[in-house]
């Protein structure tokens, strides 16, 4: 929903379509209809084996049209450009790079350096190195919900999700974190928030626009900046005032929050 935000402020058209079960043939039918230029999965490493399958299906179908991968697994694995129905991969944050690539192929210009891509051109692949990290989480827009509502019109669910940062500094053996840390080491700062002002409106708009009754704030630990939190639950209880659900570490309950 935030890279078809940020497309859509930048004048590009964007599309969603979801695989019914087992059934191909009405995302067929709806790329048939829709005819992009790109088509993106995200892509963990859980479905994989079916992003490549379907990927290869449609590339047989569709095959000018590019087939980039982002998310987890092309990015811990970038290997999996050398499959054959995969042009591009994203590695790391997506926002930047794709509307890069987008801008670029509208001009008819090279996009084989753009940071966070790997892209396989002519046999070869160029493998490019991340960006800086996005510090100013504020200026990207607000996440295009209505990308999957308006299509699919029972996803529009009473509770919402929303993030109110990025990046988490602990090292849990059970997490990507660490590893998504060393990707960018020296790109910036890892753990950022958006303003609260920036993340209540959001939830504001949302409120007035769609069915809202519980707010679900997504990050992996929401507690990490005390300031931040405090000055945040005194402005949601004033100005939203629903239930909300978040994502905490036990111990830190019991201590002091940290400050970064």
């Amino acid at each position: 929903m935030y890279l078809s935000s940020l497309l859509k402020k930048n004048r590009h058209c964007v599309e969603v379509f979801i695989q019914n079960s087992s059934d191909i043939k009405n995302l067929i039918n709806g790329i048939d209809e829709y005819r992009p230029d790109i088509i993106g999965f995200y892509c963990t490493t859980g479905i994989y084996p079916w992003v490549l399958y379907t990927a290869s299906f449609l590339k047989n179908k569709f095959p000018k049209i590019k087939i980039i991968l982002g998310g987890p697994h092309p990015t811990f694995f970038p290997e999996i450009i050398k499959e054959s129905s995969v042009d591009i991969i994203c590695r790391g944050e997506a926002e930047l790079a794709l509307l890069e690539l987008l801008e670029r192929i509208d001009k008819d210009r090279d996009y084989t350096d753009i940071e966070n891509l790997w892209i396989k051109k002519d046999g070869k692949i160029f493998a490019n190195d991340v960006r800086p990290l996005l510090e100013n989480l504020d200026s990207l827009p607000f996440p295009d919900r209505d990308l999957y509502i308006k299509r699919y019109p029972f996803l529009n669910k009473s509770q919402k999700v929303f993030m109110a940062g990025r990046g988490c500094p602990f090292s849990c053996s059970f997490c990507f974190n660490a590893r998504f840390r060393d990707l960018y080491k020296g790109k910036g700062c890892y753990v950022r928030l958006r303003s609260v002002e920036n993340l209540i409106s959001e939830i504001e708009y949302v409120k007035d626009n769609y069915k809202l009754n519980t707010v679900y704030i997504q990050d992996d630990t929401f507690i990490l900046n005390k300031k931040w939190t405090l000055e945040f639950l005194k402005e949601y209880k004033k100005k939203i005032d629903l239930p909300f659900i978040c994502l905490i570490r036990a111990d830190y309950l019991m201590r002091r929050s940290l400050v970064f």
